[in-house]
């Protein structure tokens, strides 16, 4: 998905790069999944906080730092899905 190269898979309808802002990650979820809009702006939040600004960077996260950044279970399960 977003962090594999584009010659790994066809791109999807999202057609999303590993460098492309974080914030348009999320705006892209939150288009998507409605009911987790507010949590997914929320971990939005603690991304600027922690200074990842790009998918790329998210996707370098380990399980550890994933857990340090403290969000809802299902909404980190979204985002690493999605980030996949």
């Amino acid at each position: 998905q977003a962090c594999e190269s584009s010659l790994a898979r066809p791109r999807s309808a999202m057609a999303m790069s590993a460098a492309m802002s974080l914030q348009d990650f999320v705006q892209d979820l939150c288009e998507r999944f409605h009911d987790d809009a507010e949590d997914l702006r929320g971990a939005l939040e603690v991304f600027r906080q922690q200074r990842i600004s790009t998918l790329e960077r998210l996707c370098r996260l380990g399980d550890s730092q994933w857990q340090r950044l403290g969000l809802p279970l299902g909404v980190e399960a979204l985002l690493r899905d999605e980030a996949a």
